[in-house]
């Protein structure tokens, strides 16, 4: 049998987090929806958000769970990092990109 394409990352992560996905039903609001963005998990941008050469992670959160980054480290592992994006946790969060916005040679997360 070939070997998974994909492998679990659970043990990178802080063991304190979690993703908490809200109750809400796309399907009250609008009926003819073709499927429920409520149920896509959250959004997922990777990047090198502190200068280091490695990738670190931004998750998006529920309607009540604000998002977060991670910075691998050099084991790594993730490490969880405080920033103004935990304000906004009473927004879903669908996308999220990295990218050089302000043409100074780092990355970026705009919001």
């Amino acid at each position: 049998m070939p070997a998974p394409f994909f492998a679990s990352a659970d043990a990178l992560l802080p063991k304190n987090w979690q993703h908490r996905e809200d109750a809400y039903d796309d399907f009250q609001l609008e009926v003819l929806l073709p499927h429920k963005q409520s149920e896509n998990g959250p959004m997922l941008a990777v990047g090198d958000a502190d200068g280091d050469g490695t990738d670190d992670l931004f998750i998006g959160g529920a309607h009540g769970s604000a998002p977060a980054l991670f910075l691998q480290q050099a084991s790594g592992t993730f490490a969880s990092k405080s920033g103004p994006w935990e304000q906004h946790k009473d927004q879903e969060q669908l996308g999220a990109v990295f990218l050089d916005a302000d043409g100074d040679g780092d990355q970026d997360l705009p919001s």
